[in-house]
């Protein structure tokens, strides 16, 4: 049933006049089933999605459970070449301008791969000048010295450098002014 158009000005019969009102009715009913069939299939959706989200959260938090019991048994055991071969165990020591930190492959701490220590030597203003730093820790061997001259500045700072080093100290020497040196080295 379609609706009747009434002319602006004209009389419509009480027939026409129903006739319009129960195809706007139709339609509305129409209209209201469609929007409660999208709502009820809409909502299946969602239930659907809420179940697939849930389960897949439940998932993952068993995958990282797993993860994380397994990481547990890896650190728990000492000897895993895994962890151990990447120096897990560290310990850090500062005291004033100095510091160390010790990378060993052992929960007892016996076997260090990695030293890494530094600091800053002050000696005073001065010039042309060759300085021992003591190590704060020795190395059973190192890897590399350096060494900054740090202070006022002078003429000549570019003279400066790492003349030399043993297991448990560097040679420093400068030839400008400065008040001290800001030194790393790093090793095993």
């Amino acid at each position: 049933m379609a609706i009747t158009e009434i002319k602006y000005g004209s009389i419509a019969s009480s027939k026409e006049l129903n006739d319009n009102f129960e195809a706007l009715n139709k339609d509305i009913q129409d209209i209201a089933t469609s929007l409660s069939t999208t709502q009820a299939n809409l909502a299946a959706s969602i239930s659907t999605l809420n179940k697939n989200v849930t389960n897949q959260i439940q998932d993952v938090n068993e995958a990282l459970e797993a993860t994380k019991t397994e990481l547990e048994e890896e650190i728990a055991n000492s000897n895993s070449e895994s962890l151990t071969s990447n120096g897990l165990y560290i310990t850090t020591y500062i005291n004033g301008s100095s510091w160390y930190r010790e990378y060993f492959s052992d929960k007892e701490k016996t076997n260090r791969v990695w030293l890494e220590q530094g600091g800053y030597a002050n000696f005073g203003a001065g010039q042309f000048a060759t300085r021992t730093i003591n190590f704060v820790i020795p190395f059973s061997a190192i890897c590399n010295a350096t060494g900054i001259l740090f202070g006022p500045g002078g003429a000549d700072d570019s003279n400066q450098g790492v003349a030399g080093w043993t297991n448990t100290q560097m040679t420093y020497v400068h030839r400008g002014w400065g008040t001290g040196v800001v030194w790393r080295a790093v090793g095993k």
